[in-house]
């Protein structure tokens, strides 16, 4: 198994987002905790991950996601910053977002916790995080598509992701800047 960095902090400025360390709680909300990954982690986010993109893609055949499970774990997951959202009572990871710099790579819930407001509250703390964002969803996930446009994005473009064949979608967040008051 690949090991994963767990030492380094996500960023310097992790307090400002409500993270106390690398492997210390983000934030509580419910009975449910935002906190960093954790190597221990690595099955249940590729777990979740495939759970979710063969539901939110089924206009991809489930094979393709199969034989992207073992990049996930080698090569994706490590050139990651990882957030994991884990259900205290039970210990559970139900979702989690992934970012390569400012580029918000993954954002995945569990198909048995989507539409209970976890998807947004990881997009909350990744507003936080980072000034601006970028992303890329697939065209037929309107979902997605919709999630995105009704939390600030914007369309910037499409292009045709060449593995699948189908057409992405892709979305720019700019940083929020305050209003002068002149």
């Amino acid at each position: 198994m690949t090991e994963h960095n767990t030492t380094t902090p996500l960023r310097p400025q992790m307090r400002e987002w409500g993270l106390s360390g690398v492997l210390c709680p983000v934030r509580a909300h419910g009975g449910k905790m935002i906190r960093a990954f954790k190597e221990e982690d690595t099955e249940t986010v590729i777990r979740i991950w495939l759970a979710a993109s063969v539901r939110s893609h089924s206009f991809i055949d489930k094979a393709y996601w199969e034989e992207k499970a073992e990049a996930m774990r080698t090569l994706y997951l490590p050139l990651s910053e990882i957030v994991v959202d884990e259900d205290r009572a039970t210990g559970e990871v139900v979702a989690f977002m992934a970012f390569v710099e400012d580029y918000l790579a993954a954002l995945f819930v569990a198909p048995e916790h989507q539409k209970m407001g976890v998807g947004s509250r990881l997009l909350a703390l990744a507003k936080k995080m980072r000034g601006t964002l970028d992303l890329s969803v697939y065209a037929e996930n309107e979902r997605a598509v919709a999630f995105y446009q009704k939390n600030g994005f914007r369309i910037t473009g499409e292009r045709i992701e060449e593995m699948t064949g189908h057409r992405l979608v892709e979305f720019f967040r700019p940083a929020c800047r305050l209003e002068s008051k002149d």
